[in-house]
């Protein structure tokens, strides 16, 4: 993420100070840079802050906002685990079926060769 501050006296010798508050606990100084870059921010509602200083030192009473949300993976959805959860139940429920109806079968085979063999 990259600000800047128009001030056309200083010469771009600006200084920022920023806090993504849900993440950071304090103010990061950050000098001339005027960029900052976050990886891995876990799910959730961030506030980006960030105030200025113009070449004699004297800070902005002014910050600026920005709010963020970041929505998690799909896979952590609770639609998604939903989904895995019932196809697992049906994956499970279809083999005891499966298992059920060949068990069956294989009496029913057992049984007509029995009969069979009797009738002759």
């Amino acid at each position: 993420m990259e600000f800047a501050a128009l001030d056309f006296f200083s010469n771009g010798k600006n200084n920022y100070q920023y806090q993504l508050t849900g993440y950071d606990d304090h103010w990061v100084l950050a000098g001339q840079r005027n960029y900052v870059r976050y990886a891995n921010l876990p799910p959730g509602d961030y506030t980006f802050q960030v105030k200025t200083a113009n070449q004699d030192g004297h800070w902005s009473q002014r910050i600026h906002k920005l709010k963020i949300h970041i929505e998690p993976p799909f896979w952590r959805t609770a639609s998604f685990i939903l989904i895995v959860i019932l196809l697992l139940i049906l994956a499970i429920w279809g083999g005891f079926a499966n298992a059920r109806m060949l068990f069956v079968s294989r009496k029913w085979i057992v049984y007509d060769c029995r009969m069979t063999y009797r009738s002759r």
